[in-house]
C-alpha cells in the first residue's frame, strides 16, 4: 500500500494535532491492504457530505475506483463539480442502493447514530447486498447508546479486521492550531491521550463473508 508522506510523524505539534486522526485511518488501510491491495479496491463512501472524505481517498491512496452517496441533492451536486473523478450519486441509505456497482469496502462515517437500531440494520443489509464476496464494510461513529448496540452486533456476526478507539476534535482547528504553536509536542500527546477538546470515536472494520 502506498501512502503520502503527510501521514509520517511531524515534530510540529500543530501539525499532530491534525495528522492524529488520520493515523487512524491509516492503520484501518493497512490492516485491510494486508488481505487485499489498497490499488484492487472499488470504494463507496456511504454518507459522503461535502466529498473531503473521497477527495482524499483519490489523493494518498489510489484504489481503482472511487463512489461517493449521499441522502442531500445539493451535497451531492458540490462533490461532483469538485471531483470530476470520482462518481456520485444521490442514496437513501434506508432504501436499496441504486446503482449497478458492486464494492468491495463501504466506509459509514459518522451516519450510523443518525439512524434507530432497526434502521440500522436496514442499512447495514442494504450496503451487503451491494458488496463483492470477501468485501469489507467499515464504521466509524460516536461511541454512546445510539450505536453500542450496533458496534456489538457487528463484531458478533462477522470477522473483526480492525477495532479501535480515538479521539476526534469538536473545536474549531483554527484555534487549536494557534494554541499548539506554542506548546511542546509532549503536551500535544497529552491532550491527545485525554481526548481534550475531543470526542471518543470508535471504528470497526469487518469482513463479509456470503455462506453459498
Amino acid at each position: 500500500m502506498t501512502v503520502r508522506n503527510m501521514y509520517h510523524w511531524t515534530q510540529e505539534a500543530h501539525l499532530y494535532i491534525d495528522l492524529m486522526f488520520k493515523r487512524e485511518f491509516v492503520r484501518g488501510f493497512r490492516a485491510i491492504d494486508a488481505i487485499k491491495p489498497i490499488e484492487t479496491l472499488n470504494i463507496l463512501d456511504a454518507g459522503c457530505g461535502f466529498g473531503s472524505f473521497t477527495r482524499e481517498l483519490a489523493e494518498y491512496f489510489e484504489p481503482i475506483s472511487i463512489f461517493g452517496c449521499d441522502i442531500d441533492k445539493k451535497c451531492i451536486d458540490t462533490c461532483q463539480n469538485k471531483n470530476t473523478s470520482i462518481t456520485y450519486f444521490v442514496q437513501d441509505l434506508l432504501q436499496p442502493i441504486q446503482t449497478s456497482e458492486s464494492f468491495d469496502l463501504v466506509i459509514l462515517t459518522t451516519a450510523m447514530a443518525q439512524f434507530s437500531e432497526t434502521e440500522q440494520h436496514n442499512v447495514l443489509e442494504n450496503i451487503k447486498n451491494k458488496l463483492n464476496q470477501g468485501g469489507f464494510i467499515w464504521v466509524v461513529d460516536v461511541n454512546n447508546d445510539a450505536t453500542e448496540s450496533i458496534f456489538s452486533y457487528l463484531a458478533s456476526q462477522h470477522l473483526v479486521v480492525y477495532k479501535n478507539k480515538y479521539s476526534k476534535q469538536l473545536l474549531n482547528k483554527f484555534p487549536i492550531y494557534s494554541l499548539t504553536k506554542y506548546l511542546p509536542l509532549s503536551i500535544v500527546h497529552i491532550m491527545d491521550r485525554l481526548g481534550i477538546g475531543s470526542n471518543v470515536l470508535t471504528q470497526i472494520i469487518l469482513q463479509i463473508e456470503r455462506t453459498p
